[in-house]
């Protein structure tokens, strides 16, 4: 592809794209460096374009992997706002997207690595939210969103969140919505005791 990038028919927007999956393959080869220019550089192309656009949020979601990987919590943090920002702008307000999804997933893994367990915990069930909605229930992306909700609760003991009902409801259903309904079910049944009323009692049945 190289020696068609200086060809008028390989516009600005497709040199943007060049870099975007530049940075994909630098960032799978364990090159974060390499990768956090080629997605910035990307960054910079996509914003000069008359319109918005959809792949610029990826585009910032890797920048801020890699900005993470390289040990710059802040600025990783600076381009999932971005993100985010940009992908509510698609939507109207409240409105489900994937994009959003996405962002927020990459928003949960930061709070992570700052140890923000119950705000990770919060914004993982927002994205899954968005991404079940958009995407379905089914859809790897999905499906990792609920894996995160369930990695972080199923190390804590049962007794210490049994009465933490909003937390025994969000891994109850993550669980489910994995098929793992045999997990599911005691925080379902802790949940159901709390809130009889709560509306668990039919995929308890």
């Amino acid at each position: 592809v190289r020696p068609y990038l200086n060809d008028q028919r390989f516009n600005s927007f497709r040199r943007a794209q060049w870099a975007y999956w530049t940075g994909r393959l630098a960032a799978a080869r364990g090159d974060y460096a390499s990768a956090r220019t080629e997605f910035a550089r990307a960054i910079e192309m996509f914003g000069k374009e008359p319109q918005k656009i959809a792949l610029n949020v990826r585009a910032l979601i890797a920048l801020a992997r890699c900005q993470q990987a390289l040990g710059d919590g802040a600025g990783a943090i600076s381009s999932v706002d971005q993100a985010l920002t940009l992908a509510e702008s698609f939507v109207e307000e409240g409105s489900p997207s994937y994009l959003v999804g996405f962002s927020l997933v990459a928003r949960g893994e930061l709070q992570l690595t700052v140890g923000a367990r119950d705000a990770a915990l919060a914004t993982f069930k927002r994205a899954g939210e968005h991404l079940d909605t958009t995407l379905g229930a089914g859809h790897p992306a999905t499906q990792a969103a609920l894996k995160e909700v369930t990695a972080l609760v199923d190390p804590v003991p049962l007794d210490f969140i049994k009465y933490k009902a909003q937390v025994l409801m969000l891994n109850g259903l993550a669980h489910y919505g994995l098929g793992e309904r045999e997990t599911a079910k005691p925080y379902l049944e802790a949940y159901h005791k709390l809130d009889p009323a709560g509306g668990v009692s039919k995929l308890l049945a």
